[in-house]
């Protein structure tokens, strides 16, 4: 009898110990998801938080952060006990898209797949069908890094405003452009006003 009670007092003492190792880990993931949301929301993507009930699974872990990457929605449960962790996020309007966990990390992984950021070479491609041979030439400047130069070249070429304000943006949101100047604005009384 004595054996059952030492063995019994050693599973929980392991239990616990394991326990508290899976919620370290949860923690620390979900840090490093909330910096990724707050990352997303700074680039400009969608992302925040919702609750998102999966079959079998407890209310208690139905928080959800959904992050609209360039290419595709990925998401990561939470526990309520760490909701604090996302608790200033916006809310997530939109709908799980069906996603699974290994689709998740290709999506996560294509993200800045070859240390650039795909949205980069995504709007470069909506631009390459705009402007054809000239977008190659913006190709070759992006994965040489001089994305500066592709930056302000592109904001020269006759696209719409929408297409000119999109780049911009981006560039602005990358540090690899600067603001346009203000134009001033004149000053004192038009000279077909004047006596």
């Amino acid at each position: 009898m004595s054996k059952c009670i030492t063995d019994y007092a050693q599973a929980t003492a392991d239990l616990a110990a394991m326990t508290a190792r899976k919620d370290a880990a949860y923690l620390e993931r979900n840090c490093c998801v909330a910096l990724i949301a707050r990352m997303a929301l700074a680039m400009g993507w969608t992302a925040g938080t919702a609750r998102t009930a999966i079959e079998g699974w407890s209310e208690d872990w139905h928080g959800c952060v959904y992050i609209d990457l360039p290419t595709g929605q990925a998401s990561w449960h939470y526990h309520d006990s760490q909701a604090h962790l996302f608790s200033d996020l916006p809310a997530y309007t939109g709908a799980w898209d069906g996603h699974d966990t290994p689709e998740k990390y290709r999506r996560v992984a294509m993200a800045f797949e070859g240390g650039r950021p795909s949205f980069l070479v995504n709007q470069l491609q909506r631009l390459e069908m705009q402007a054809g041979d000239v977008a190659v030439l913006q190709c070759d400047r992006l994965l040489t890094g001089d994305q500066r130069r592709m930056l302000k070249d592109v904001a020269t070429l006759a696209f719409g405003p929408d297409v000119k304000a999109m780049v911009l943006d981006a560039g602005l949101r990358l540090g690899v452009v600067t603001p346009p100047p203000v134009a001033a604005q004149p000053t004192g009384t038009p000279a077909s006003e004047a006596g």
